[in-house]
């Protein structure tokens, strides 16, 4: 019985059982050591010197042969099996500080501003007395003036044009969703 000799460390266990089934595939018996605990818990294989691929020692100088070849002749491979090399697109400088400035919470800080800044045109543009609210026959000032109408829009009537669109609004996005998922009719399966 020859003794096994480690003839690659691999970073992923992803890689060690890529090398291994290549391996076995051209009849070289190859393993993964420390398999079950590489599997059981990726964190460990920096600690375990990486998954390590090993062979029999009278098969080393034939698998690192045939892993020499494989590395030198790959390309061309894979060019016959899936066609010429198509380079990634490119994502462009904009999408790459987006994502940066989204990492720090600058684009939270920049979309806030944006709509401030919205905001502000609009209250300039669109009439003012669309966005007040009437104000309720019972004084309470100690709670903010947020709903869709008075306070207590059931006893008194007066909706602005807020309230009523955001119905609008809700009854809508009701709608639509009822059209593009039909709800279906459940049992109840309790004894």
């Amino acid at each position: 019985m020859a003794a096994l000799v480690t003839i690659r460390r691999c970073a992923t266990l992803q890689e060690a059982l890529v090398c291994k089934g290549f391996l076995e595939a051209n009849g070289i018996h190859a393993i993964v050591e420390n398999y079950y605990h590489a599997s059981n818990d990726w964190l460990l294989i920096p600690g375990l010197g990486g998954a390590c691929v090993a062979v029999p020692s009278n098969d080393v100088e034939t698998a690192h042969a045939l892993i020499r070849k494989s590395a030198q002749d790959g390309a061309d491979l894979l060019e016959q099996e899936f066609g010429a090399y198509e380079t990634p697109h490119r994502y462009g400088v904009l999408a790459l500080w987006y994502m940066i400035l989204h990492q720090f919470q600058v684009a939270l800080f920049l979309w806030v501003c944006f709509f401030y800044v919205l905001l502000k045109f609009l209250d300039a543009v669109v009439p003012s007395h669309w966005f007040i609210s009437k104000a309720p026959t019972i004084e309470r000032d100690w709670i903010p003036e947020v709903s869709a109408g008075s306070w207590n829009p059931i006893s008194m009537s007066g909706w602005n044009i807020e309230g009523f669109l955001f119905v609008i609004v809700i009854i809508l996005v009701f709608v639509a969703d009822r059209l593009i998922t039909p709800g279906t009719d459940t049992k109840d399966e309790a004894p």
